[in-house]
Order: C-alpha cells, then sequence, then structure tokens
C-alpha cells in the first residue's frame, strides 16, 4: 500500500516537471534556461526510476530480484544530477563569481560519486537488494546519499553570500530564490536520516514549480530571447537610481552598446543566427558583469544598456575592455561563421549636477554612435590599405 502511494506521488511529481519544462529548441536557450529544463529533465528521469524502484520493491522471483538491482543502480547513478543541475542553475541565476570553477569542481564529485555507485555492486555498502528483492541501504549510504543534499546547501549558502554582496535592488529577487532552495533542503533532510520516507524529489519539484512561477510572473520584466532585463525593466531601475542619487559624491555611468553589422548577420545567415547573435551578447555581459552591483538591459533591436553606479570612470572602461575581450574569445570559441563585435558609448551624471536622465541617455547615445563612426573608419582605412 505504501509503496502504490510513493509510486502515485513520484509520477504525478514527474507530471508536473514535464508541464513546466521548457519545449522550445535547445539551441536557441540561453545558459540559463538550458541548466533550468536539464534540471527538470534529470529530475523527471530520477523521479520515475524512484518509482519503479518502490513498484518492484519486494516483488518475489528471481527475475524482480536482478530487476532491483538494475533500477536501483539506475536510480542511484542519475539521483546526484538534479541537484548538481540546479545548484549551477542557482550560481548562474544569482551570478556567483566562481561559476567555472564550480563546475569544474562538480564534475571531478560527481565522477568520483558514479564510480563509487558502480563499485557498490561488489562492496554493496551503499545499498544491496536482499534475497527477498528488498532493498536496504549499505553501511556507507551517507558518503552517496548525502551527495544531493551538499548540492542543495550549496546552493542555499550561494544565494545567502550573494544577497551580502549585492545593492538592494537585486536582493529581493536572490531571497526568492533562497526561498525556493530552502524548500529543497528542508524536504531532503528527512529522506537521507530516514529510510522509508520519500521526500527529497517531491521538495526539489516543488521549488522548481515555486521558482517557474516566480519567473513567469517576472517575465514581464525581462527580455523573452536573451533572458535579461527588457527595456520596461530598465525604465523603472533607471527612475529608481535617479531618485536616490542625492549625495553630491553618488554618481551614475549610463553606458550604450549597440551590434555592429547586426543587419548584414540578419541578412546574409538568416534571422535565427541574428538572435543568436543577441543571446551570445547577453551572455557575455552576464559573464562580465555578474558582481550583481551592475544593471544591464536590452533596450531594443541590437542595442543593450549598462547602468554603473557609485564607481570610478576607470572601472567602466575596464569593464569595456572586458566586454569587448570576451566577446572576441566567444567568438573564437564556438567558431563563429561572423563576427560579433559591438561599439560603446557612455556618459556620467552625479549628484551634485544630477543631469535629467533623458539628456544622460542622449549623450551615451551620441557617444555610441561616434565610436561605432570611428570603428567603421578605422575598417575603410584598413581595407583600404590592405
Amino acid at each position: 500500500m505504501l509503496n502504490a502511494l510513493y509510486v502515485e506521488l513520484n509520477v504525478f511529481a514527474a507530471l508536473i516537471m514535464f508541464i513546466i519544462m521548457d519545449h522550445g529548441k535547445w539551441r536557441y536557450m540561453t545558459l540559463e534556461q538550458k541548466l533550468f529544463n536539464g534540471t527538470i529533465l534529470s529530475l523527471i528521469f530520477v523521479l520515475l526510476a524512484d518509482a519503479f524502484t518502490w513498484l518492484f520493491n519486494g516483488v518475489p522471483g528471481q527475475w524482480s530480484y536482478w530487476l532491483g538491482w538494475g533500477l536501483n543502480s539506475l536510480y542511484w547513478l542519475a539521483c546526484a544530477i538534479p541537484g548538481y543541475l540546479v545548484m549551477l542553475y542557482c550560481m548562474k541565476k544569482v551570478g556567483f563569481p566562481y561559476f567555472k570553477q564550480s563546475i569544474r569542481i562538480g564534475v571531478v564529485v560527481m565522477i568520483l560519486y558514479w564510480v563509487s555507485i558502480l563499485l557498490n555492486l561488489k562492496s554493496h555498502l551503499i545499498f544491496y537488494v536482499d534475497s527477498n528483492n528488498l532493498y536496504h541501504r549499505g553501511e556507507a549510504f551517507l558518503i552517496a546519499g548525502g551527495l544531493p543534499l551538499i548540492f542543495i546547501t550549496a546552493s542555499v549558502l550561494v544565494c545567502i553570500y550573494r544577497i551580502f554582496c549585492v545593492e538592494v535592488h537585486h536582493r529581493r529577487a536572490y531571497c526568492m530564490f533562497l526561498s525556493f532552495m530552502l524548500i529543497a533542503l528542508v524536504g531532503s533532510i528527512p529522506q537521507v536520516v530516514f529510510y522509508g520516507v520519500v521526500t527529497i524529489w517531491i521538495s526539489l519539484a516543488v521549488a522548481l514549480v515555486a521558482c517557474y512561477v516566480y519567473l513567469q510572473n517576472g517575465s514581464v520584466s525581462t527580455d523573452s530571447l536573451t533572458g535579461i532585463n527588457n527595456r520596461r525593466r530598465f525604465d523603472r531601475f533607471t527612475r529608481y537610481a535617479w531618485d536616490n542619487m542625492k549625495a553630491p559624491q553618488d554618481n551614475m555611468f549610463l553606458m550604450i552598446l549597440d551590434i555592429n553589422r547586426f543587419k548584414q548577420i540578419n541578412d546574409e545567415f538568416g534571422h535565427a543566427e541574428g538572435d543568436r547573435a543577441l543571446m551570445l551578447t547577453a551572455d557575455v555581459l552576464e559573464e562580465v558583469l555578474c558582481d550583481g552591483k551592475t544593471f544591464y538591459a536590452r533596450i531594443g533591436g541590437d542595442e543593450f544598456a549598462v547602468v554603473f553606479r557609485n564607481t570610478e570612470e576607470e572601472l567602466v572602461k575596464e569593464k569595456i575592455n572586458r566586454l569587448h575581450t570576451a566577446m572576441a574569445d566567444l567568438c573564437q570559441e564556438m567558431e563563429l561563421p561572423y563576427e560579433i563585435t559591438f561599439a560603446t558609448g557612455y556618459a556620467k551624471t552625479d549628484g551634485e549636477t544630477k543631469l535629467e536622465f533623458a539628456k544622460l541617455f542622449s549623450r551615451a547615445d551620441e557617444n555610441m554612435y561616434a565610436h561605432k563612426a570611428t570603428m567603421r573608419s578605422f575598417l575603410i582605412q584598413s581595407h583600404i590599405q590592405s
């Protein structure tokens, strides 16, 4: 009776996960979307695998014995993946500065974990199936069984760390993601501590549903293609930033970024590649400006805006140089059939002069077009000389 209840819960949760999953093309998703979808897909697999292990637990027969071993091994091989992916998604979402290093460390941990599961077929230290075809935990169960809990705990700690590193306007979103991860963490503990309690995957499913609903509610302020802030959010944030620039030493830099020859990319390679260029540009912005203290948005077409608050002009210039370098490196790494470059221009205001925002935007836009003209002139001159 209890086995049937667990099967029903897992299948129902898997169905909900399938419903909220993004069914669009994988290649056109942002990295955040891929991580979220990957978490859902792996969780569906784990939920269904867990359902089958309960379905055949204790069923008599030699075939059931070997099936029990096979299903439980498959379940164990997969059950750390949702926790690992949700940790990476959470890190990406809150702009954790050591994201790439976390991927590498996680891969090593996962490989060691998979090796331990395969060795368990002989050692039975993690789990085993007895002669009555009943599943049991092994003596070293917690060594492997606690790994999903460790990943989810890491997600919680990352959210807490980032909350204290960013400005106020980012904290509400980070607190929301912290609450989602706490749902998963609190639900994970009973299953790790007490055998026969099925809560870890159900609680993670609940956390993902809550995250999905929150993201859907916030999609009105999110650019649907790139996944970063849209013009509506940009207008709202800049009003907030301008109103809160009260002390004479407070300042704000507005940078406008425009992709060069964007129409040419659309005309020669198709609009799908044009969309890809926009998404890659957004990825570079997220990579370079992930400190949680910088606001960036797609404000229309191939134009992006970045707001730096209370900083030095040298740091703004440094960030711009890093954006150009990161974009060039990404194009080379992906071996794109075209080059993505962009022109940038910025303008500054402070609490003493407090330039009207419309004029600030106009100056940044003018400086961007001046940079674009300079780049175009340089390319023409280089072509003539060659």
